[in-house]
């Protein structure tokens, strides 16, 4: 039996040094991360894209805990859990800011395992993915399938691999799909429920390095979202910027349906949202 426990951090003001941020102090780096701007485009993609996938789950016995700061600004802080009540998975959690972010990480994540389970199969989205709705069902099915490696190893990685991009700027909603190895939207980390680690000991990259890990490109599993604002500036990557198709008519439709985001009219909302220069 496995439990299936996910981590969204969502704007989680930890350490000054966190993400390679050079930022003087905490204040500054809540100044950056809490601006108007920036919280009304991350609220509105958390809405429209990461929790329409995590409702639609064919499969809802899973948590999903949302990692978020105690000194959030309140109206976003009030939105943020008004969102994160409509899907009883979700756990919401506003902690002290400032923390060593792998420290309260894991703790978070530790903090939340089954210890009557045999698996637990940790993942994580950040705050502007989303999931494949059998994702959860599939993640299941591929455990039992793979539990005699597992227990030989009391590790496992699951990577899957075949994905879209999907591009919110001045230019609109745009995506494209992608095949890439070891990202993390979609990437289980399997343990022990009383295993010292967590999903973020090991950099995701190198996961291969660590322990078995099986790569499945079967389906389209996850989506991860792209903006002015990513760490990775993914919008400006060569193998990237020239191949965006609009997210409209049949495209449109097979995101719908493989991610329960309803992509026919996220353009429209994005454009009246107004935040494309955020």
């Amino acid at each position: 039996m496995a439990q299936l426990l996910g981590l969204c951090r969502f704007s989680y003001p930890s350490e000054v040094s966190a993400f390679g941020h050079d930022y003087p102090n905490l204040d500054a780096l809540r100044t950056y991360l809490y601006s108007p701007e920036r919280l009304a485009m991350r609220l509105f993609v958390f809405e429209h894209f990461v929790l329409p996938s995590v409702q639609s789950q064919t499969d809802l016995d899973f948590k999903l805990l949302v990692l978020a700061g105690d000194e959030m600004p309140d109206d976003a802080k009030a939105r943020l859990t008004a969102l994160c009540d409509r899907a009883p998975q979700i756990v919401l959690m506003l902690l002290p800011e400032g923390q060593v972010h792998r420290d309260v990480c894991s703790d978070v994540m530790r903090g939340h395992r089954d210890h009557d389970t045999d698996i637990v199969a940790e993942f994580r989205l950040d705050d502007d993915d989303a999931l494949a709705r059998n994702f959860i069902a599939t993640a299941r099915r591929h455990l039992d399938q793979h539990a005699s490696l597992f227990h030989e190893n009391e590790s496992l990685c699951i990577d899957y691999c075949r994905g879209h991009l999907i591009v919110f700027d001045q230019d609109g909603v745009r995506g494209q799909p992608v095949i890439e190895r070891m990202w993390t939207p979609a990437q289980i980390i399997c343990r022990k429920p009383a295993a010292k680690q967590s999903l973020l000991n090991t950099n995701h990259m190198q996961l291969w390095r660590n322990m078995p890990t099986i790569s499945w490109q079967k389906h389209p599993m996850f989506i991860r979202g792209v903006h002015g604002d990513n760490d990775s500036d993914l919008i400006n990557r060569n193998a990237y910027k020239d191949k965006w198709i609009p997210l409209t008519g049949e495209y449109a439709e097979q995101i719908g349906k493989r991610f329960g985001v309803d992509a026919g009219v996220l353009g429209e909302r994005w454009a009246a949202a107004d935040l494309g220069t955020c």
